[in-house]
């Protein structure tokens, strides 16, 4: 009897030690709200620090292509707007892109191509539309893709030129349709590699420029679509954490409680016989 009460004992033991481990892991998950406020904090700083110019990069040997994202807050998004279209022009860029939101916090992605040559005095220029939030750039080396294609352009070429001299004196007419179907497939190497240089001069003589504008809030709408949704996410998580916990309690111990009572059962059958 004192071992069958000492073995109940220890799968109750058992079981609060469960339970216990279940609860830690919970509560060992960050929350979401904290990084995404430590995320924004370190674009912050980046944006504050970064100090951009296209000569300190690459070098005689290279082709770069620039990729630049902003994030700006703006007093009003139209007005913004408006004044971006003025000094994208003033500096010989265009539009390449345009997606809005305008449904709780208004909020505009353009996206611009920029002569590389003009895109140290762009940036600076656009820092007066709003406050800079966040900013990064990359650049991507083209030079040996470039070349590639060069290669392959000159070789085609160099081929074309043996292949129409060839259709000129051939006689046979076997001869002739070898010749024009192998002239066919030149001729279309040869444009699609002349279309992918001049995609890749492009990408080297344009930067670019992708611009997040985001309308300021107000206080009111700032309760309401950013305090209380924040506030609702948190009771959400704190929701689904709990139901998580009970349902992996219930799931751990209701074997052992069945367990308990089969024991409990047997025990009493005996004491009857």
């Amino acid at each position: 009897m004192k071992k069958q009460i000492m073995i109940f004992g220890l799968i109750w033991v058992v079981t609060i030690v469960g339970m216990f481990m279940l609860f830690n892991q919970a509560n060992t998950y960050p929350q979401n709200s904290y990084l995404g406020s430590y995320d924004e904090e370190i674009s912050f700083v980046r944006a504050e620090k970064m100090a951009f110019n296209t000569d300190e990069y690459g070098g005689e040997n290279t082709m770069l292509s620039f990729n630049v994202y902003q994030k700006i807050e703006v007093e009003n998004l139209e007005e913004a707007r408006l004044s971006m279209k003025d000094l994208m022009m003033s500096f010989q860029g265009y539009v390449s892109g345009v997606n809005g939101n305008y449904e709780k916090r208004k909020s505009e992605t353009i996206t611009m191509k920029i002569p590389t040559e003009n895109l140290e005095l762009f940036l600076d220029s656009i820092k007066s539309l709003g406050n800079l939030e966040s900013d990064s750039l990359s650049t991507t080396d083209v030079k040996n893709q470039y070349d590639d294609v060069s290669a392959r352009i000159e070789s085609y070429t160099i081929e074309r030129s043996r292949l129409l001299d060839l259709f000129e004196s051939a006689n046979e007419t076997s001869d002739l349709v070898e010749i024009s179907s192998r002239l066919s497939f030149v001729e279309a190497q040869l444009k699609y590699y002349e279309l992918r240089q001049a995609e890749l001069e492009k990408s080297v003589e344009f930067a670019t420029v992708r611009i997040l504008f985001e309308e300021k809030m107000t206080a009111f709408s700032r309760m309401i679509f950013v305090e209380l949704s924040e506030l609702f996410e948190t009771f959400s998580n704190s929701f689904n954490g709990a139901l998580s916990l009970l349902f992996g309690a219930i799931g751990f111990t209701l074997p052992l409680l069945i367990l308990t009572g089969m024991g409990f059962g047997i025990l009493k059958l005996k004491r009857k016989k």
